[in-house]
């Protein structure tokens, strides 16, 4: 138990730690898009291993997708959000249809999995966002709590439903997710002010996509998910994104944005929980 503690949660936290540490040394957003994609391919690798090709698993595939978001997220600076939300849903939606192809066109999947076709549509909407003015330093807050909160809840709801191995990566990418915020607040309080304004834009969409990827794939594998907290473990990115905070400090609005953030995640959570319990009652 306290090797699997160590890989799932204390490297990924090292190394989330580092990576913010670097990311606070350039301003250049290419080389933070760059670092973020060592960031989530490291964790992969160290969970996963080097994916074969061509693919044999359906976690072989998630590897592939992945990779291919890391190549492609510097190209998203530009875009504005409408075009990256576009884009976003069909890298999604493709991406499902390539992992998940065989389990969705199975007869038997039918009705019973039609809940997870908005799912893509939803989580590109939301990765896209660019939340809030980037002048106050929310706008680099706001996506990354949600994503980590989000990783949170759908480790849970992944573990929960039987899926143990892309739980450990949902756990793995919070935790590192969670260690760059952790750089980026101590150094806000340090008085070193909030991350330079835009560029985290690429780095930020691609932790997001990463976490969408990975929970689809939850939301389509595993054996004994609930709708209802596959739903609730995405709106952690919703509510940062809805919560106004006027007139609030800024030393103060990311500790908001992540009790906000944490209280739909919790809600994830106690749904998985009441839907194992219900299913080994029966």
């Amino acid at each position: 138990m306290s090797s699997l503690i160590i890989i799932t949660v204390a490297i990924p936290l090292g190394a989330g730690v580092l990576i913010g540490l670097l990311q606070r040394l350039t301003s250049r957003a290419m080389l933070q898009c760059l670092l973020a994609a060592l960031l989530v391919l490291a964790i992969f690798i160290l969970l996963e291993g080097i994916p074969p090709l061509p693919p044999v698993s359906s976690k072989h595939k998630l590897a592939i997708v992945v990779t291919l978001l890391a190549v492609i997220a510097p190209f998203t600076a530009p875009l504005g959000t409408r075009v990256l939300a576009v884009v976003s849903i069909l890298a999604l939606g493709v991406g499902l249809i390539w992992i998940g192809g065989n389990r969705l066109t199975s007869a038997t999947a039918w009705p019973s999995s039609i809940w997870l076709l908005p799912l893509p549509l939803v989580l590109g909407v939301l990765t896209a966002g660019s939340g809030r003015d980037d002048t106050t330093g929310d706008g680099y807050f706001v996506l990354r709590i949600g994503v980590t909160f989000s990783a949170i809840a759908a480790a849970a709801v992944a573990l929960l439903g039987g899926f143990v191995g892309a739980g450990q990566l949902e756990g793995a990418l919070a935790a590192a997710f969670g260690g760059t915020l952790i750089v980026s607040f101590v150094a806000v309080l340090a008085g070193r002010g909030f991350p330079p304004p835009g560029a985290f834009r690429s780095a930020n969409w691609l932790l997001a996509m990463a976490h969408s990827a990975i929970f689809l794939t939850v939301a389509c594998f595993s054996p004994s998910i609930s709708p209802l907290a596959a739903y609730l473990a995405v709106l952690p990115m919703v509510a940062v994104q809805v919560v106004s905070l006027k007139g609030m400090t800024g030393l103060l609005r990311p500790v908001v944005f992540g009790i906000v953030a944490a209280l739909p995640a919790a809600a994830a959570v106690g749904v998985a929980y009441w839907n194992s319990v219900a299913l080994l009652a029966d």
